[in-house]
């Protein structure tokens, strides 16, 4: 190997001449950029090389690491949208980021992901997941919006991609228990021998708590003389099952709501059990002595849910349905949706408003049944 002034020369290749020049740094990781070129003659080699050097003195080289795929566009979106959400929230769409849009995307340079492709991709998620593909999208759309905001691409490709319709009959919504079907499932949890079944379902479906709200709750939540709950934690699971106790779902989570006799009553009974038992005696209402947190979680309740409901063969629906079925039971009371609204922590009445909507023909017909009322006076 022989340099000659910027030109090596290595005998035996079929292109001997090459040189090897800096070209910048990479703005990912910092690392230094070279530039590798290869050619039949020493006069192709010069010419190249004092072209790249012209087009590097008036900024007009782009080396190929300053051109950025979507995965790198992750990389940065990734961190920033961690500083927004819950972490439980950035856990779950980092599962699904990585799972679902990396392998459709991650290869892709931003310069060449065009509209077209990304309406075959589309189409390809609506083909394999047709119940989840709109949140794979949305998120694929925020991650190019991001870019766009960068300064990375001109335009978002993904706005422009047509959203295929998924054409079936929409199935009624079923994850709330009737009035007949909460005394069913609470009597079947007054069997176990552990009154926790019994109190932490009742409060779920009395009170209207979210599952993590309720499993966050400490004994000086509880005001007996004001018969209220002071709501201002949720137990949530982090990045590689890390359990923590954070502030709840939004602003409005944050909240006092009243609570009734047979409710409070539970609850002290609950309390009396728990001090007559080293092992639960704690500052958390549920408290788990098998976890250095001391708290339950979500996976934890599911699993109650489920196996009570399987044992006495009772129809079921998740713990959150617990929290549907205390707002049917407002709704069925005339309780109006701006009170449901505040007792559940919504952050606006239009979300009180689509659960009313979507919690069945009873409260329709009620409805109904109160207007021919009026109009008959």
């Amino acid at each position: 190997m022989k340099k000659l002034n910027k030109i090596i020369y290595t005998p035996g290749k079929s292109k001997p001449y090459s040189f090897r020049l800096y070209v910048g740094v990479n703005e990912l990781n910092g690392a230094t950029i070279h530039r590798q070129r290869s050619f039949k003659t020493y006069d192709e080699a010069l010419d190249a090389l004092a072209k790249m050097k012209k087009a590097i003195k008036k900024g007009e080289f782009i080396p190929d690491n300053k051109r950025y795929r979507f995965s790198d566009l992750v990389d940065m979106w990734l961190p920033q949208y961690k500083t927004t959400v819950k972490p439980s929230t950035y856990t779950t769409v980092n599962q699904l980021v990585h799972k679902h849009i990396l392998g459709s995307l991650g290869g892709f340079y931003l310069d060449k992901l065009t509209v077209i492709k990304c309406q075959t991709i589309v189409n390809r998620w609506f083909d394999r997941y047709p119940k989840s593909y709109r949140r794979i999208f949305a998120y694929a759309r925020k991650i190019l919006d991001y870019g766009w905001r960068m300064e990375l691409i001109n335009s978002n490709p993904m706005a422009k991609v047509i959203k295929p319709r998924l054409k079936e009959d929409p199935h009624p919504f079923t994850n709330y228990y009737s009035k007949d079907e909460l005394c069913l499932f609470l009597n079947a949890c007054k069997k176990y021998n552990n009154p926790i079944y019994y109190t932490y379902f009742r409060l779920l479906a009395y009170t209207g708590l979210r599952p993590s709200e309720a499993l966050a709750l400490k004994w000086t939540d509880i005001d007996i003389f004001s018969q209220s709950i002071s709501v201002s934690r949720s137990v949530d699971t982090k990045e590689h099952n890390k359990i923590v106790i954070d502030k709840p779902k939004t602003k409005f989570s944050i909240r006092t709501i009243d609570i009734d006799d047979g409710t409070l009553k539970t609850l002290k009974k609950w309390h009396n059990f728990t001090r007559s038992n080293v092992a639960f005696n704690s500052e958390y209402i549920f408290c788990n002595p098998k976890r250095p947190e001391g708290v339950f979680v979500r996976q934890d309740v599911r699993r109650w849910d489920y196996n009570i409901a399987a044992a006495n063969k009772l129809r079921y629906i998740s713990p959150h349905g617990f929290r549907h079925t205390h707002a049917s039971m407002l709704f069925s009371a005339g309780v109006q949706a701006k009170d449901v609204q505040e007792r559940l922590g919504h952050s606006t009445i239009r979300t009180t408003l689509d659960l009313y909507v979507h919690l069945g023909k009873q409260h329709k017909k009620k409805a109904v049944s109160k207007f021919a009322k009026f109009m008959a006076e």
